[in-house]
């Protein structure tokens, strides 16, 4: 393998920054990769061969301060790869734009604390797949687009004891259109010794190319399945709680308690549609639950003993 790359950062001025990086790649991975023979499912064809790799990237960042609280920061990426082996190939492209701006909102007569920090970002990525393969993509060829848009603040209920954390972001993919994200964070400080918090958060899992396009003849003992994808898969929704308690209970010695609980919805499952065929599924429904005592004792200087207990269902 070969890599060749560069980086250079430029301080235009005491505002404003600008990077620029890039790198290239290229080179064989040596390996056994073994096919499939349906007609003689004890045996299996091995071949030995050089698997291609190459790709690279460029990237271009700028950021902007214009106060201890404003600033502004760009990204421009780009990146594109190349595998080439007898099981599997890729060619893909993608190019991702991020801006994200922080600043404190100016009202007049009101004194505002908080900041705001909002921005959005946008990925377009097309790809060239293998067909006839081990592992291949009906279509071979797809251009895939994700969006979003947040937006996020910290709002003090009770100065220097109760604070809220807010946000939203909103999603958009060529599989899972129009998701809202929200999240919500709580902290409160009653004194200097013991905090508390809890959180909610909505989150998605993307289907990957594969589970909505691809598929897979696998090898299972003394007999051959076949993976197959789903063009209909729904995204993998998360709704996550968690909250916690920590206490500083001497100088030395403190401890942290926290909880969670997770709801999933449309996990990715899989069911036999025909003899020796199954199928991607997003019909399974999962919870797990947990719990964490942490604990940290500084005994001498050079000495400190950290016992956790945790569990999870």
């Amino acid at each position: 393998m070969g890599t060749v790359g560069f980086r250079a950062d430029w301080d235009v001025n005491n505002s404003n920054a600008v990077t620029f990086q890039g790198q290239y790649y290229g080179g064989k991975a040596g390996q056994n990769t073994a096919f499939a023979n349906p007609a003689d499912p004890e045996s299996a064809t091995i071949r030995t061969e050089d698997a291609n790799l190459a790709g690279g990237h460029a990237l271009a960042r700028w950021q902007r301060t214009t106060g201890e609280r404003s600033n502004t920061a760009l990204q421009v990426y780009y990146d594109r790869t190349h595998r080439n082996e007898l099981s599997f190939r890729e060619a893909r492209q993608t190019v991702d734009v991020d801006f994200q701006h922080r600043f404190p909102p100016q009202i007049p007569f009101v004194p505002i604390q908080q900041d705001i920090v909002w921005g959005g970002g946008y990925r377009w990525t097309t790809d060239h797949l293998g067909i006839g393969l081990p592992i291949s993509f009906d279509p071979a060829r797809r251009h895939l687009q994700t969006g979003n848009v947040f937006a996020q603040t910290d709002i003090p209920l009770v100065e220097g004891r109760l604070k809220l954390t807010a946000g939203i972001k909103f999603l958009d993919n060529t599989y899972s259109h129009g998701n809202f994200l929200p999240n919500f964070r709580l902290l409160w400080t009653p004194d200097s010794k013991q905090s508390i918090w809890a959180s909610a958060t909505r989150s998605i899992r993307l289907p990957s190319r594969f589970e909505r396009d691809g598929n897979q003849l696998i090898r299972d003992g003394a007999e051959f399945i076949r993976l197959i994808s789903n063009p209909h898969l729904l995204a993998e929704t998360l709704w996550g709680f968690e909250t916690g308690y920590r206490r500083q209970i001497t100088s030395d010695l403190s401890v942290d308690i926290a909880g969670f609980f997770n709801d999933y919805d449309h996990s990715a499952s899989e069911s036999e549609v025909a003899p020796a065929t199954i199928q991607i599924m997003d019909q399974r429904q999962t919870q797990i639950f947990g719990f964490e005592v942490y604990g940290q004792w500084n005994a001498l200087d050079r000495l400190r003993f950290m016992p956790v207990i945790a569990t999870c269902k």
